[in-house]
């Protein structure tokens, strides 16, 4: 993790693991697999958290987490 006022790859990641977990919960959801769902859908808010923290306390500039969220 590097201190810079930029967002590294781990927190772009994280992010598009969360968006992926959305869509992916969406459409489990619309199928008709409610658990499946619930579960995405709670790992989708764990990794917007993650990311939301590292917003936070490692000095991220707010445009630059807008890029990446």
């Amino acid at each position: 993790m590097n201190n810079s006022k930029e967002p590294d790859i781990e927190i772009e990641l994280l992010a598009a693991a969360g968006q992926l977990l959305l869509h992916f919960a969406k459409e489990a959801e619309e199928s008709g697999r409610i658990d499946a769902a619930r579960q995405m859908y709670l790992m989708a808010i764990r990794k917007g958290l993650v990311v939301r923290h590292m917003k936070e306390h490692q000095g991220i500039t707010e445009s630059a987490f807008e890029r990446i969220a």
